[in-house]
């Protein structure tokens, strides 16, 4: 845009056009209704995501919570 660049108000511009969206901006990024509708698949369990799409096994060894020996607090 050139010298025409220096007489834009891009802070005024930016809220005004949030304003009419009703965007938001976070700590990472903006984020404004495209007018769609959001359908939630997941029902959190596992065995119901198709295996190409699992980034993680599900017979994972899961450690159980045990105490800490004196030789451990030495550390």
């Amino acid at each position: 845009m050139g010298a025409l660049s220096n007489y834009i108000d891009y802070e005024s511009f930016g809220r005004d056009i949030r304003f009419d969206e009703s965007g938001v901006f976070t700590d990472h990024g903006y984020v404004r209704s495209n007018g769609g509708r959001f359908v939630d698949i997941y029902d959190g369990k596992i065995e119901n995501i198709p295996e190409e799409y699992r980034i993680q096994s599900p017979n994972l060894y899961v450690r159980t919570a045990i105490g800490r020996t004196e030789k451990d607090m030495e550390r």
